[in-house]
């Protein structure tokens, strides 16, 4: 059976309610699917207890898993970063999902879907894991079309998980994060490249259109074909107001779902406060280019 995977915290509990009902509204999840919600201490029982009640609303039940017990203290990221322990929730599915769930459809809740994504949980899996490409050089993808690339983007995974048991796929990653740490620039994202390199299933670009996708392909072709639009980053459009096309669907579906408009005036910052936040993420980028140009020049 199909299962259907998230991971929480309190800070993403409202965002997760709108890529919920626009998950229903496009009809992109089949009745009866499993719905399961990874999260730590985190995730507090009145968030549990609201995404209950919400979730419920459209005639689904989700379960809580508590994850705490599986993922490591120590993990590879830097605290101010977008990226925290939540991002690596998902290399722990195989062994904290019940064994009936043979695989499973994992969807960051940063993002909205604008047309049915229901073909994730009908593709037939070749591969241990299926994922969207994170570049998606425009060459490779006139070459080759929608399923170009060689590094995955980890927002959007079909997962085998009987394979991933049967591969004892969590030992692997717990071999990485401690052997090649310093190979992991964004989180779980590369663990699971670095694991499965040459050998994960490729899904069309479309299911997961994140930042690096939107710079290389055309925002026509985007918008006629587009169906998961993602946030990744830390650009979101309920933190910073944004104009762009992705943003202006993401107000909609909170519109939507809520039945008001997002209010615009309660992330309005000072043009200092703005202008400090740029500092520190071009600051934060020549930090891990710098990391990067190190590595590289003491390995070759």
């Amino acid at each position: 059976m199909r299962g259907l995977s998230f991971t929480i915290n309190d800070a993403y509990v409202m965002p997760s309610k709108v890529l919920w009902h626009s998950l229903m509204k496009t009809e992109s999840v089949p009745t009866g699917t499993p719905v399961f919600i990874s999260h730590e201490a985190t995730l507090t029982p009145p968030s549990i207890e609201d995404l209950t009640a919400f979730i419920g609303r459209y005639g689904f039940e989700v379960s809580f898993v508590n994850i705490s017990s599986r993922v490591p203290d120590q993990l590879p990221f830097s605290k101010d970063s977008h990226i925290n322990r939540a991002n690596f929730y998902r290399l722990y599915l195989a062994s904290t999902l019940p064994k009936e769930i043979d695989s499973v459809v994992y969807l960051d809740v940063d993002a909205v879907v604008v047309r049915s994504i229901k073909e994730l949980f009908e593709t037939e899996l070749t591969l241990p894991i299926a994922a969207v490409d994170h570049l998606s050089p425009i060459e490779a993808l006139r070459l080759w079309g929608d399923k170009s690339g060689s590094y995955f983007h980890s927002g959007v995974l079909v997962i085998d998980l009987d394979a991933w048991r049967s591969l004892d796929c969590e030992a692997m990653f717990a071999k990485i994060l401690a052997k090649d740490r310093f190979r992991i620039h964004w989180a779980d994202q590369c663990v699971l490249n670095i694991a499965f390199e040459n050998n994960w299933q490729r899904l069309p670009v479309w299911f997961n259109v994140c930042g690096w996708v939107c710079k290389v392909i055309d925002s026509s072709r985007l918008d006629q074909e587009g169906r998961f639009l993602h946030f990744d980053g830390g650009e979101k459009p309920w933190k910073c107001i944004s104009r762009k096309n992705r943003a202006l669907l993401w107000y909609e579906a909170y519109a939507d779902a809520f039945g008001h408009a997002f209010d615009y005036q309660s992330i309005k910052r000072s043009i200092w406060r703005r202008i400090g936040s740029e500092a520190k993420r071009v600051s934060l980028f020549v930090v891990r280019k710098v990391k990067v140009f190190t590595r590289e020049y003491f390995l070759s």
